[in-house]
């Protein structure tokens, strides 16, 4: 099974994770713009700029469409389907391997519990380096507290994610501090300030097709990312 993009205007893919239906639901509302769609938790999602209706391909894998300015500069995998520790290693492994980078959503009630961290061990280590903690809820704790979660995180997350950062803190309208993250370590840069996206930034949507098959998919070539002025002022929490 493979993901294929339009070779004419690759756009990078990025997976979303979650092991737990409330912080599958805060992924998408917050990257996609809607609610995941009914009776599909146990299939691949591939989500896509657009307004046409979700697409059921009979093969393991829902085309989603949605609107949102995430989509607008990048495809997302939707792969909270393997999160189980108890599910086969290979699908997984396979899955990740159509993808450019990663975020992963937890929750700040229970942060990062060993049971993500055993599945997200199966993520080779250069993935690892472009991918982003997203807590959910870490907007309401406050002050020490906040500090003292994120501390916490940073620790145990070590060598698992290059940063963690709040799901609902953004680095501009529409766009995540995670998703700006994540799109600056593949080379797509989102400049901090608030409701400026950079000009290379600015990819025009188009409409990812699903081949299944022998055929593979290469990765875009990865970026040298200048360093983030978003990581910088977290490290301040």
């Amino acid at each position: 099974m493979t993901l294929a993009p339009d070779p004419a205007a690759a756009r990078p893919q990025i997976a979303m994770l979650a092991a737990d239906a409330e912080a599958v639901e805060a992924l998408w509302d917050t990257l996609a713009g809607r609610s995941p769609p009914e009776g599909s938790a146990s299939r691949l999602r591939h989500l896509s700029f657009g307004t046409d209706e979700d697409d059921h391909d009979g093969n393991g894998v829902l085309r989603v469409q949605a609107c949102s300015p995430v989509l607008e500069m990048c495809d997302l995998v939707d792969l909270s389907c393997f999160t189980d520790p108890a599910a086969p290693v290979g699908p997984l492994e396979r899955a990740l391997d159509l993808c450019e980078a990663a975020i992963w959503c937890t929750s700040a009630a229970d942060p990062w519990p060993s049971r993500e961290a055993l599945v997200w061990a199966r993520a080779g280590r250069p993935l690892r380096a472009r991918s982003m903690l997203a807590v959910d809820g870490l907007q309401e704790a406050k002050g020490a507290e906040r500090r003292r979660l994120l501390r916490g995180l940073r620790r145990t997350t070590e060598g698992f994610f290059a940063e963690c950062a709040s799901l609902s803190e953004a680095a501009a309208p529409g766009i995540p501090v995670v998703v700006a993250e994540v799109l600056g370590m593949v080379g797509l840069p989102v400049s901090h300030r608030v409701g400026h996206v950079a000009p290379d930034a600015a990819v025009r949507p188009v409409r990812v097709s699903v081949e299944v098959g022998d055929a593979t998919r290469t990765p875009r070539p990865v970026k040298s990312a200048a360093p983030s002025p978003f990581r910088r002022a977290s490290r301040k929490d």
